[in-house]
């Protein structure tokens, strides 16, 4: 393991998680586009939800695009891990923000047609590992980066997967013979 933070290690990481979450905030500007027909003919609260679930993913991107760009740019690392934490604290409002609005309704966002709780208790999970991983570096300890840095990658393939859902569809259930 590295000593303390170490910005040129994460260099390459994080330039690749910026450009995957630029790119992916492009790709859901076109799904939106592509699909904004539908979205607004069908007014209903599972549709709601999953609008609220779209532009809370253009979120967690945007998020992610920030986190990138604090690491990439030279700073201490208490001034980063604190701004680490607090930007993933924040953004912990985003999957209990949705949980207020729509958990006990009648969704029908999931393959068993229910609240998705695994999407946001992944969400909420990569959060939380980005604020504990932005408490590490603030303290200068060598797993803060490590804890961070998986927070990070928790929720660039939840939103990665999410934004495939929007786009495709869910996958069917397989079929038994």
């Amino acid at each position: 393991m590295l000593g303390p933070y170490e910005p040129e290690t994460w260099y390459n990481l994080y330039i690749m998680l910026g450009t995957a979450a630029s790119a992916l905030v492009g790709l859901l500007f076109v799904v939106m586009t592509l699909h904004i027909g539908p979205l607004q003919a069908n007014p209903d609260q599972t549709m709601q939800a999953t609008i609220h679930g779209a532009r809370n993913n253009t979120y967690h991107l945007v998020t992610l695009m920030i986190v990138s760009a604090l690491v990439l740019v030279p700073q201490p690392p208490l001034t980063l891990g604190l701004a680490i934490a607090g930007l993933n604290l924040f953004a912990l409002r985003l999957p209990i923000g949705f949980t207020r609005t729509w958990i006990g309704r009648n969704l029908k966002v999931t393959e068993h047609n229910s609240f998705p709780y695994a999407v946001i208790i992944t969400i909420a999970a990569g959060y939380i590992l980005g604020v504990a991983g932005g408490i590490g570096v603030a303290l200068n300890r060598n797993w803060g980066m490590y804890v961070a840095s998986a927070g990070a990658m928790v929720i660039l393939v939840r939103t990665v997967l999410t934004a495939r859902e929007l786009l495709f569809g869910r996958p069917a259930p397989p079929q038994e013979s």
